[in-house]
């Protein structure tokens, strides 16, 4: 079923309206779904509400509720991706792939190698908000404005896990104790800088290793949260 994220109260049972026309063309126009069939709506409350659908129109979606399914899908490791900024196509494909795995928080990051120096925040929450509808998950993650590199460091806090990932670095190791909640650092094209891996060295970060391969910076994004993810 077609799942959809609303930012309002969603009862326990009876009918309910969204006034929303953005979701009225989506459903009438582009998925083409007819009076009787089944939809999604979730708010983040932790259920899956299924509406049998009664009408649309231009501005509204109307229906039955039939059933409320108790959501359980997102991960109990909530993962902060630091991920610097590379071009706008590559970086939302960190930030789908990213949602689907399960990451709860987005820190775009700007290091001394990094070839953008900002995020279209509006953009951003779209992908992230249809990443988090497609893959069942109930809360969508937050995208936060971009920082620099030592800044990101000094707000990650001490006593969490906390890795920068370089291929020069150790091999990985995890502990799913550990796992609690992780920080997670993942250069641009070329790689973080020296002085950049001594800053979080010296602040208590792991530098580690994911392949004895140079990746590019999306692919080692989403394999580091994959297999943190997958403990």
């Amino acid at each position: 079923m077609h799942r959809f994220f609303v930012k309002k109260e969603i009862p326990d049972s009876g009918i309910f309206i969204l006034e929303s026309e953005a979701i009225a063309h989506q459903l009438s126009r582009v998925l083409k779904i007819k009076r009787g069939e089944d939809v999604v709506f979730f708010n983040g409350g932790g259920f899956d509400v299924v509406t049998k659908i009664d009408k649309i129109s231009s501005r509204y979606v109307s229906g039955k509720i039939t059933r409320r399914i108790q959501n359980s899908k997102d991960p109990s490791c909530e993962v902060h991706l630091y991920s610097a900024l590379i071009k706008k196509d590559k970086f939302d494909w960190v930030l789908e792939k990213g949602t689907e795995l399960g990451v709860k928080f987005f820190h775009p990051l700007l290091s001394e190698r990094s070839v953008k120096t900002g995020v279209n925040l509006d953009r951003a929450l779209r992908v992230v908000k249809e990443a988090t509808e497609q893959s069942g998950q109930d809360r969508i993650p937050e995208v936060l404005e971009s920082m620099k590199f030592p800044d990101a460091v000094d707000r990650a806090p001490e006593g969490e896990t906390r890795i920068l990932f370089d291929p020069n670095g150790e091999p990985l190791s995890l502990k799913k104790e550990d796992m609690k909640r992780v920080h997670v650092f993942i250069g641009p094209e070329g790689g973080f800088s020296e002085k950049e891996r001594e800053y979080a060295k010296n602040h208590g970060f792991s530098i580690a290793s994911l392949a004895p391969r140079i990746l590019r910076s999306e692919t080692a994004a989403v394999l580091a949260t994959g297999l943190i993810l997958t403990l």
